[in-house]
């Protein structure tokens, strides 16, 4: 019954924030991005 009050894994809450779906970026360093529109 467990996967009855646990809610799918929404885009919009991302169950993992490793996972980094658009929450949180991992896969590429927002460092270099920046710089790229500072210069």
């Amino acid at each position: 019954w467990a996967s009855a009050p646990s809610p799918p894994p929404s885009p919009t809450r991302p169950a993992s924030p490793a996972t980094g779906s658009g929450w949180r970026p991992r896969c590429g360093p927002p460092r270099p991005v920046l710089t790229e529109g500072t210069t």
